[in-house]
């Protein structure tokens, strides 16, 4: 069996100082103004060629939606022409 010793050694080290870990150095606002440079340099550029493609977009559906409404639109002209001219011919029957 061990023997365990019934008083400390008369020396026994200690705990002095608290040592911490050094924050890393850090430089935020710098980078965020590099990147919101950044940020803004690619969002112009992108923005050009979206208003470009968005104008395409657009200019296509309104096209298709034109080409949709055409026949639509044809027929309801021809409707009231047909309705004036027999209104027209009808007053003039009557007048005659």
């Amino acid at each position: 069996m061990s023997t365990v010793p019934k008083s400390p050694p008369r020396f026994v080290p200690t705990l002095t100082e608290v040592v911490r870990k050094p924050a890393p150095k850090r430089e935020p606002k710098r980078i965020d103004y590099e990147a919101e440079g950044l940020v803004q340099r690619v969002v112009k550029e992108v923005e050009l060629s979206m208003e470009q493609r968005l104008g395409a977009a657009i200019d296509q559906m309104v096209l298709e939606q034109l080409e949709t409404l055409r026949p639509l639109l044809k027929r309801d002209l021809e409707t009231l022409v047909r309705h004036a001219v027999s209104n027209a011919l009808q007053a003039k029957r009557r007048d005659a």
